[in-house]
């Protein structure tokens, strides 16, 4: 039962300081709207990243640059490493 408490009294106080207390320097905004609108960000640029194809790689190149690595030919251009 002490245990229940504790983690009861945590987490009304963690979120009591994130959805009361301001930011310094920002306004009026909250700690809890600055993290949100963080993770949105990110979520947000994750996924333009997903649709546009950036910093992704497809199967059949994973493959071949594993091949490369391996055996020192890449498969594509079909010459050896020189």
């Amino acid at each position: 039962m002490e245990l229940i408490s504790c983690i009861s009294f945590f987490l009304s106080a963690s979120w009591k300081f994130f959805t009361q207390v301001q930011v310094p320097g920002m306004g009026g905004i909250t700690f809890a709207a600055l993290f949100v609108g963080l993770f949105l960000a990110v979520l947000s640029l994750r996924l333009l990243a997903y649709m546009f194809g950036f910093g992704s790689v497809s199967s059949d190149e994973g493959i071949r640059f594993l091949k490369y690595t391996h055996t020192g030919k890449f498969s594509k251009s079909g010459g050896d490493k020189k």
